[in-house]
């Protein structure tokens, strides 16, 4: 299911963002790191695998 777009803000983080709610990868992201937003990074290759891309 698609959510808004958003990414881990800590640097040692993978740069990419995250947009669907299944995505295990964007899941473990605590709270206090997730910041909304694309940052200009790279679709997640999960969230995309998800969307069926």
């Amino acid at each position: 299911m698609k959510v808004n777009p958003y990414y881990s803000k800590k640097p040692q983080d993978t740069h990419v963002f995250h947009d669907d709610r299944n995505c295990e990868v964007g899941k473990a992201i605590p709270v206090e790191n997730k910041k909304f937003g694309t940052n200009g990074y790279p679709h997640c290759s999960q969230c995309t695998a998800l969307a069926g891309k």
